[in-house]
Protein backbone atom coordinates (compact mmCIF):
# COMPACT_ATOMS: atom_id res chain seq x y z
CA UNK A 1 0.00 0.00 0.00
CA UNK A 2 1.47 3.59 -1.03
CA UNK A 3 0.38 6.70 0.21
CA UNK A 4 0.55 10.01 -0.39
CA UNK A 5 2.25 12.83 1.64
CA UNK A 6 2.44 16.90 1.21
CA UNK A 7 4.21 18.64 3.67
CA UNK A 8 3.99 22.30 3.88
CA UNK A 9 7.04 24.12 5.08
CA UNK A 10 7.27 27.66 6.71
CA UNK A 11 11.46 28.93 6.71
CA UNK A 12 12.10 31.67 9.39
CA UNK A 13 11.79 34.51 6.36
CA UNK A 14 7.95 33.31 6.06
CA UNK A 15 8.92 31.45 2.21
CA UNK A 16 6.87 28.36 2.29
CA UNK A 17 7.28 25.10 0.33
CA UNK A 18 5.61 21.59 -0.21
CA UNK A 19 7.74 18.46 -0.20
CA UNK A 20 5.99 15.39 -1.04
CA UNK A 21 6.46 11.81 0.46
CA UNK A 22 5.05 8.42 -1.20
CA UNK A 23 5.58 6.12 1.37
CA UNK A 24 5.02 2.16 1.14
CA UNK A 25 3.28 0.40 4.27
CA UNK A 26 2.07 -3.13 4.65
CA UNK A 27 -0.87 -1.63 6.81
CA UNK A 28 -2.39 2.27 6.27
CA UNK A 29 -0.65 4.72 7.64
CA UNK A 30 -1.62 5.91 11.19
CA UNK A 31 -2.46 9.71 10.65
CA UNK A 32 -1.26 10.22 14.42
CA UNK A 33 1.65 8.63 13.66
CA UNK A 34 2.53 10.33 10.84
CA UNK A 35 2.16 13.78 12.76
CA UNK A 36 4.58 12.30 15.23
CA UNK A 37 6.91 12.21 13.06
CA UNK A 38 6.76 15.73 11.34
CA UNK A 39 6.79 17.47 15.16
CA UNK A 40 8.54 15.64 17.55
CA UNK A 41 10.13 12.72 15.48
CA UNK A 42 12.78 12.34 13.35
CA UNK A 43 11.79 15.10 10.49
CA UNK A 44 10.45 17.38 13.17
CA UNK A 45 13.92 18.56 13.11
CA UNK A 46 15.34 21.06 10.96
CA UNK A 47 18.20 18.86 9.64
CA UNK A 48 16.04 16.09 8.01
CA UNK A 49 13.40 19.00 6.83
CA UNK A 50 16.55 21.07 5.50
CA UNK A 51 17.41 17.94 3.09
CA UNK A 52 13.67 17.13 2.25
CA UNK A 53 13.47 21.46 0.86
CA UNK A 54 16.79 21.18 -0.70
CA UNK A 55 16.04 17.58 -2.81
CA UNK A 56 12.59 18.89 -3.65
CA UNK A 57 13.23 22.78 -4.08
CA UNK A 58 16.91 23.64 -4.83
CA UNK A 59 16.18 27.44 -5.35
CA UNK A 60 14.68 27.34 -1.64
CA UNK A 61 17.69 29.07 -0.49
CA UNK A 62 19.12 26.77 1.42
CA UNK A 63 22.66 25.48 0.91
CA UNK A 64 24.05 23.13 3.41
CA UNK A 65 21.94 20.57 5.76
CA UNK A 66 20.91 22.84 8.71
CA UNK A 67 22.01 22.00 12.28
CA UNK A 68 19.27 20.30 14.64
CA UNK A 69 16.74 22.91 15.95
CA UNK A 70 13.18 24.09 14.97
CA UNK A 71 13.23 26.79 12.88
CA UNK A 72 11.26 25.65 10.09
CA UNK A 73 7.98 25.65 10.99
CA UNK A 74 5.57 22.94 10.02
CA UNK A 75 1.94 23.89 8.39
CA UNK A 76 0.20 21.49 7.47
CA UNK A 77 0.20 17.54 6.59
CA UNK A 78 -1.89 16.04 3.65
CA UNK A 79 -2.14 12.55 3.68
CA UNK A 80 -3.76 10.53 1.19
CA UNK A 81 -5.83 14.10 -0.04
CA UNK A 82 -7.11 14.61 3.88
CA UNK A 83 -5.95 17.35 5.83
CA UNK A 84 -4.68 16.04 8.85
CA UNK A 85 -2.33 18.35 10.52
CA UNK A 86 -3.02 20.98 12.02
Amino acid sequence: MTSHEVVRHRLPDGREFETVHDWTYDEPPDPEGRIFMWTDGNWGCDDNKSLFLMDQHPSCGIEDELPCGHTIELVSIVLDGRQIYP
